[in-house]
């Protein structure tokens, strides 16, 4: 152990934090948590085991000891019981709810097992696997206290506590990850799985695309070390109580929800980014959980008595997720059908895959639906509303995505993305309004909002007489976007990078179509979004298609001379994030298809639709 690091352990405060006058400030340093420094310590007694990891991390010889020590020096980073305790309600209330990562009632039985207020055997796990668990929980707890502090609002105890918020929460998501990678050479555990994944969703919400891609892929790769794209069976053994049976029936359920969550973010991250997926269905036979939330009481819940007592419209914990989890399916589809290609082998595929996806929609239950919705559970569940329009953005944003590869050489496509750009507009305005200012970080209120305020703009500047529905919309939906984009910018460095490119796509728009919109003429709530669904509902994708409309009706428009005139960077800017260079390159990749469009023409036979 280093002198820094003795002099760190012993000052009784977190180097990144103003002094406090707590007697708790070490944390779990002393005894909180002193079952998880047991663990630690068990766990690196083996000299050779600890060979291994630290080789892993290209350093010199260490005695076993010395790494136990720099975990108790990591974990004595936490702040005092009140600090994480408001934290993580803060997380359970603002933040988990949008992808329901973690179930409170198992993250507050490892939170008192780790911290030593319980001690009794957990029915659902055996003793080895709740070592596991525990051995990995700081790990976890570092990233919820992470996330938490960008949620978390300026009027709280903790935004007091800190000096710096950001630089707090990413030293947090830091040391979270090197206590994951102090332990991941051992078997894997939930808690590791989850942190990883909590860690992608930190660096989603500030731009780090492709680290974020990176972190779910080390959660992808420690939940198929435990099994869980295979079905999780239930061995019932004469030791075994019924209540045993239950909690553990209930607890492999948690873990189908758990894996769901990693084949979404999978799909549709590889969906944005281009990338190929991680998960493949051939790999995977698990069975899809039960829609509804885990019980207060696992061990004295039957699940066939739940699922006859509730409600089957009633909103759960996983009812969002399932309706996610169903879209990312088709990206599977996409990929094996290769749809994702400006000339597939069958294009009417992409017809059929556009209804099934809105099938979806419409079959959500009625508490999810963005027309007609049942409002009655609204003042129950406060999320409810912004879940609405997190889904329906999704929804369409995966049909933008379906058509976009075939712009250039189908109608059909082109028109379906323009209504389908607007609708995920109008989508992330309402989301915008719903959304409190301390929650302006958010990935998905920024992200949506740029990718469709791009694609609109551009694709209607090059095909601007082609009449795609009323205009006054378009500029109204890019007049919003610019707007909120603004609003978000100091706080969401997506929204801060997409900025300055939507501005310019939609000044090109503004010189292209001769319009202006004042700002004070738009409207809080449009009132379009209905009849575009429907448009879109009835849409056709089998006419024939007419290649003399393939083409743009501004042809001195030139991608090249497109991005130099957006462009206010040298070319060399990181596409590891959401940044200038991201949507510069997808400009880019719509002006390549349409560049190449009559020599596309000359292989698709009209017959193909």
């Amino acid at each position: 152990m280093s002198l820094d690091d003795e002099a760190e352990l012993a000052s009784n405060q977190p180097h990144w934090q103003k002094p406090v006058q707590h007697s708790s400030h070490l944390g779990y340093s002393s005894v909180a948590g002193s079952n998880a420094f047991v663990e630690l310590e068990r766990v690196f007694e083996d000299g050779n085991e600890y060979q291994s990891i630290h080789a892993a991390h290209n350093g010199p010889p260490t005695q076993p000891s010395q790494l136990c020590t720099r975990a108790k020096l990591l974990i004595s980073r936490l702040p005092p019981k009140h600090i994480i305790e408001e934290l993580t309600a803060t997380f359970f209330l603002d933040a988990n709810w949008h992808y329901f990562i973690l179930e409170e009632l198992y993250f507050n039985d490892l939170y008192s097992h780790w911290y030593g207020t319980d001690t009794s055997p957990l029915p659902y796990l055996s003793s080895d696997a709740s070592s596991q668990e525990l051995r990995y929980f700081p790990a976890l707890l570092f990233q919820v206290l992470a996330l938490s502090l960008q949620f978390i609002s300026p009027e709280s105890v903790a935004w007091g506590f800190f000096g710096s918020v950001s630089s707090v929460s990413k030293n947090y998501s830091d040391t979270g990850v090197e206590l994951l990678e102090l332990l991941e050479e051992h078997d894997s555990a939930l808690t590791a799985v989850q942190a990883s994944l909590l860690r992608a969703s930190w660096l989603k919400n500030l731009g780090r695309g492709v680290h974020a891609w990176r972190s779910l892929g080390n959660a992808i790769r420690l939940s198929q070390e435990l099994g869980l794209h295979r079905p999780q069976y239930l061995h019932q053994s004469s030791s075994n109580s019924v209540e045993d049976s239950l909690a553990t029936f209930w607890y492999n359920d948690y873990k189908k929800r758990v894996w769901i969550n990693l084949y979404t973010w999978d799909s549709l991250m590889a969906m944005v980014l281009g990338r190929p997926m991680m998960i493949s269905d051939c790999d995977c036979d698990t069975q899809i959980p039960i829609d509804c939330d885990i019980p207060t009481s696992p061990s004295r819940t039957v699940p066939m008595a739940l699922s006859n007592t509730s409600d089957r419209n009633a909103p759960s914990s996983l009812s969002a997720s399932l309706v996610r989890y169903f879209i990312s399916t088709k990206v599977h589809t996409i990929r094996e059908l290769r749809l994702d290609s400006p000339h597939p082998r069958d294009y009417s595929q992409v017809g059929i895959l556009h209804k099934q996806v809105l099938a979806i929609l419409d079959n959500t239950k009625p508490v999810l639906r963005h027309e007609s919705p049942d409002t009655s559970w609204d003042s129950q569940y406060l999320y409810l509303p912004q879940q609405r329009e997190e889904i329906l953005t999704v929804t369409y944003t995966f049909l933008t995505a379906l058509h976009r590869p075939h712009i250039s050489t189908h109608v059909q496509s082109r028109r379906a993305v323009l209504q389908a750009t607007l609708v995920v507009l109008d989508s992330q305005q309402r989301l915008f309004e719903l959304t409190q200012p301390h929650h302006y970080m958010l990935f998905y209120l920024s992200f949506y909002t740029v990718d469709a305020a791009i694609l609109l703009s551009v694709v209607t500047t090059l095909y601007p007489s082609q009449g795609f529905g009323d205009m006054d919309n378009v500029h109204r939906a890019l007049q919003q976007s610019v707007i909120r984009l603004a609003i978000m910018a100091p706080f969401n460095p997506t929204a801060k990078s997409g900025l300055d490119v939507v501005q310019r796509c939609y000044q090109k728009l503004q010189e292209s179509s001769g319009f202006s919109l004042s700002p004070d003429m738009i409207p809080s709530h449009p009132s379009s979004v209905g009849l575009q669904l429907q448009d879109i509902h009835n849409e056709g994708v089998h006419e024939q298609p007419d290649y003399s409309e393939c083409v743009p009706d501004e042809p001195g428009l030139s991608a090249g001379n497109f991005i130099q005139d957006l462009s206010t960077t040298d070319g060399s800017s990181s596409t590891h994030y959401f940044d200038q260079s991201y949507w510069l390159n997808q400009i880019d990749g719509i002006y390549s298809a349409v560049a190449n469009v009559s020599d596309l023409d000359t292989s698709l036979p009209p017959s193909l639709d």
